[in-house]
């Protein structure tokens, strides 16, 4: 995780507020605490809300906080009133040079008019883009946060939920970890395990039934540091069918 300085920590608290304020009589308790996390690892990554054409995208905002219920129109308008504090507060901070990268400059050197020759030299012209200037040219956007082996808790372990989808989503917004970026993580390198089951689990609609997930459990276990074998107790997996597959 980045080192936090002063003004992200002091505006983590002013979103934290803002949430206490307009958006805690709209949700439910566990709706707020999915919520706010998620507004802090925006802050603390300096990372813009989801966007599709030009507005936010709620589908993708609600996935990444474990919504259960659709959000309703005056929960988007308060929460619109958070991002968007949140995107300023990304612009003054890269403003002040944080995350922004030093921009190549380029010298424009006097052209010879002189020269009556129409054949072109063979050095190199002094316009030309260089493969660096043309790569800097073509990355646009924010790059994803790197992944990380561990993640320092967001707040003390003081909840241990019963259940499998609450105890996975209650970890996940302990480390700031919206579901897009944990199976970035645990995700093989051959693509076996799909996004969109992760997505289920934290919704209730499944429940990890195969060897392949149990393997996907350890790694999420590992890089919360949960004692091995967390998850299964959560979990209703008939152990024995499993140890029966091949």
């Amino acid at each position: 995780m980045r080192n936090q300085t002063t003004s992200s920590l002091h505006f983590q608290r002013k979103i934290s507020e803002f949430c206490d304020l307009r958006i805690a009589p709209l949700v439910s308790k566990r709706t707020l605490d999915n919520i706010k996390p998620y507004l802090a690892s925006l802050i603390i990554y300096r990372k813009y809300p989801p966007m599709r054409t030009g507005r936010m995208d709620w589908q993708s905002i609600s996935d990444a906080c474990g919504l259960e219920e659709e959000m309703t129109a005056m929960l988007k308008k308060n929460l619109q009133c958070g991002l968007e504090a949140i995107k300023r507060w990304i612009d003054k901070e890269r403003s002040k040079g944080d995350d922004r990268p030093t921009p190549a400059t380029v010298t424009k050197k006097p052209v010879n008019t002189s020269r009556v020759s129409t054949t072109r030299p063979k050095s190199s012209s002094p316009t030309r883009q260089t493969p660096a200037s043309a790569s800097t040219k073509a990355k646009t956007g924010m790059a994803p946060k790197p992944v990380e082996e561990f993640l320092k808790p967001l707040f003390d372990w003081t909840d241990d939920p019963a259940e499998f989808q609450q105890a996975l989503i209650y970890h996940m917004r302990r480390h700031g970890d919206t579901y897009w970026h944990l199976h970035r993580a645990v995700a093989d390198e051959n693509g076996t395990f799909d996004r969109t089951t992760l997505l289920s689990w934290t919704r209730g609609i499944k429940v990890p039934r195969s060897l392949d997930s149990l393997d996907t459990l350890s790694k999420i276990e590992h890089r919360y540091r949960l004692p091995s074998g967390y998850s299964r107790g959560n979990c209703p997996i008939n152990l024995g069918r499993l140890q029966g597959m091949t």
